[in-house]
């Protein structure tokens, strides 16, 4: 276990370790008046620890399609007593019949680095290879959540 800002974060094996980069994203991540926010691969659940941090008010939906992810940012987020402004599903954003009931304000996501063909261990492979993800699909689906039109940064 270890402490950010306020919280604390528990990092679990069978998880993809915390790295800078997502400290840094949940940083510089600025939203406008956001009320619904959605984490796609949220890991150990740090980005919407952040998040939570940054704007009081939101609602964040923390979103991974494994298990061991899921349930240790439930962990986190229990543990951070955070549960009634972060939920956490284990549920790929991808799938086709899946759509949030809110209105989205934004979507924030830390996507694998490495193309599928990078060597790494391939326990956690599918957290910082394109394996399973796909930007383009995810670009689509994140389109079809705004009614306004979608800015990139």
């Amino acid at each position: 276990m270890f402490k950010m800002l306020k919280y604390n974060i528990i990092q679990n094996d069978s998880v993809f370790k915390i790295g800078s980069d997502a400290f840094l994203l949940g940083s510089i991540a600025q939203f406008l008046n956001p009320s619904f926010l959605i984490d796609v691969g949220t890991g150990s659940g740090v980005l919407s620890l952040i998040l939570a941090s940054r704007y009081p008010e939101i609602s964040i939906l923390a979103l991974d399609k494994e298990r061991a992810a899921a349930h240790c940012a439930e962990s986190n987020i229990n543990l951070n007593g955070l549960n009634d402004r972060i939920v956490v599903k284990q549920q790929d954003f991808l799938d086709s019949g899946y759509l949030p009931t809110n209105p989205v304000s934004g979507i924030i996501c830390n996507p694998p680095f490495y193309h599928a063909h990078d060597t790494l261990a391939m326990k956690l492979a599918h957290a910082r290879q394109e394996i399973t993800f796909n930007m383009d699909d995810f670009l689509a689906k994140c389109k079809k959540l705004f009614s306004h039109s979608l800015k990139l940064h």
